[in-house]
């Protein structure tokens, strides 16, 4: 299967947890035999002018539309799938990661683990970070209209995770949709106790309730330097967790079987 593995980060001024990441996601690529591809800039230009007008400098919201674009163009070229993942996402397991399109296509499993009140909770939800689209599959033009015509016609429930996050979770809860399950997200917390400690409570239940093994880590690198639950990740945090986790492939994210997270009654909440 001729498949085509795509990303998108500017050119210069690259952070070196992105560096990493980008380069573990080439070397998986490559050693499955997929084509590679690392777009600049010029990945918003495949966006309608009417759009870009609307969404003004959310280049979040433009991505979410460009991938699919990009993925459309790809399977028009002539590959029989393509697989975008985002340019925070690090695979250090890359022998045991993978994408597979059950019904043609599939998005990202999200376990987002944070605090509240006293207890740390893990909610369910699906993202784009990864997802991958076959030729023919029925999916994917419905997700481009689905992009534009939220923007178009309901612009104001286009925020920060608009057409991605909330938008894929509920068409999940309405009708299931087919997961990459190995990529675990990682909020500020996670990555510092990655990066201090190894592991720690958040990292332990993120493994414990993610419910799959994970190969791979979503860094939620926009994060960098935003506080989440009272805590602060820096960029020296990322790139310290980057390193330990591709050095350990990952052991702070297997530790559910030998550590299993306590389960408190706040636990879970979201769709399974």
């Amino acid at each position: 299967m001729r498949t085509l593995v795509f990303q998108s980060y500017r050119p210069t001024g690259v952070p070196l947890a992105i560096e990493r990441s980008l380069a573990s996601v080439r070397r998986w690529a490559e050693a499955r035999g997929h084509d590679y591809r690392l777009i600049d800039d010029r990945f918003f230009d495949v966006v309608p002018p009417w759009y870009r007008e609307r969404v003004g400098d959310n280049k979040l919201v433009l991505a979410n539309l460009a991938r699919l674009v990009v993925a459309r163009d790809a399977l028009a070229e002539g590959y029989d799938r393509a697989i975008w993942l985002d340019a925070d996402v690090v695979v250090f397991d890359p022998e045991a990661f993978d994408v597979t399109t059950r019904d043609g296509f599939a998005f990202c499993r999200e376990t987002w683990v944070e605090r509240q009140g006293y207890d740390l909770v893990a909610g369910f939800r699906v993202n784009n970070a990864v997802c991958a689209f076959d030729r023919g599959n029925r999916f994917l033009d419905y997700a481009l209209w689905a992009h534009e015509a939220l923007v178009r016609d309901r612009p104001d429930r286009v925020y920060r995770f608009g057409t991605s996050t909330a938008l894929l979770t509920a068409v999940h809860v309405a009708s299931p949709l087919p997961l990459v399950h190995g990529v675990g997200v990682l909020t500020p917390a996670i990555v510092r106790e990655i990066a201090e400690h190894g592991d720690g409570p958040a990292s332990r239940l993120l493994a414990s309730r993610h419910g799959h093994p994970i190969h791979a880590a979503n860094l939620t690198y926009s994060m960098v330097g935003v506080p989440h639950n009272a805590v602060v990740a820096t960029a020296a945090h990322y790139d310290a967790a980057v390193e330990r986790l591709l050095a350990t492939s990952g052991a702070a994210l297997a530790l559910a079987s030998a550590h299993p997270a306590p389960v408190s009654s706040a636990q879970s909440r979201g769709t399974r």
